[in-house]
């Protein structure tokens, strides 16, 4: 089982605004685990097994419902999905789309896709500010969200060069990297629905633990304090074992 893939990603990638699936994401993130970060041009075109790709993330193959999302992520929805990102040295922001080609193989059992060249500077060849995760590290969360909050949060550790790290992020600026729109407006909603199941995958199932605070303007939530350290190795096993 390819239980050591890594995913390197440009932060910016990691601070962008995007909604995907639960398996949306995975699949994009499987694929950029496939991608030698070191290379200068991305692959014309990536293979993933599902039968692997199911094996990894805790799937039964062989769960017709599973297997129907899967198709129907692949095939419609993530063929559409486009990303929105910043170039803080240009001073610009882009849109572009995550792919130039996806396909479904139900008789071979693969997914194959292109990564869009014109994102190919935030996967390869990146000289500084990226963060690197093994994929591992989310493969039992079933919360996106979880993912999302986990890639932000360990770039924020790696930025740090400590065990612990804390930051404030704006509510509004978590509500458009998550591409949240006019869900969970009001601040209970979002904890319940976002940062609660979030907080929790992320403690049970990586390495890093992670603790929150709402910061108020009068009677209203306007910022969130995070506080993240790195575990030590038995803390992991036995907060998998919860």
């Amino acid at each position: 089982m390819d239980k050591r893939l890594s995913v390197t990603k440009a932060n910016a990638l990691i601070e962008a605004s995007y909604r995907l699936s639960l398996n949306e994401m995975r699949v994009l993130l499987y694929g950029i685990s496939l991608i030698n970060p070191t290379k200068d041009e991305l692959p014309k075109e990536l293979k993933i097994d599902i039968n692997r790709f199911s094996e990894f993330f805790g799937i039964d193959a062989r769960d017709r419902g599973f297997y129907n999302e899967l198709k129907e992520a692949v095939a419609v929805r993530l063929w559409n999905r486009e990303i929105g990102y910043a170039d803080l040295e240009r001073g610009s922001v882009s849109k572009e789309r995550w792919l130039t080609h996806v396909t479904y193989c139900d008789k071979e059992a693969v997914i194959e896709l292109s990564f869009n060249p014109r994102i190919s500077n935030l996967l390869q060849q990146l000289k500084g500010n990226f963060t690197k995760y093994y994929l591992e590290e989310i493969g039992e969360m079933k919360c996106v969200y979880s993912v999302r909050l986990f890639e932000l949060c360990s770039m924020q550790l790696n930025r740090s060069g400590k065990r612990v790290a804390n930051f404030v992020m704006p509510i509004d600026d978590l509500r458009r990297r998550f591409a949240l729109d006019n869900k969970y407006n009001r601040f209970c909603d979002l904890k319940s629905r976002v940062l609660e199941p979030a907080r929790k995958e992320i403690n049970k199932y990586s390495t890093l633990k992670i603790k929150y605070e709402a910061i108020k303007r009068g009677r209203t939530p306007k910022e969130i304090e995070f506080h993240v350290e790195r575990k030590k190795e038995e803390s992991v096993e036995k907060s998998k074992k919860l």
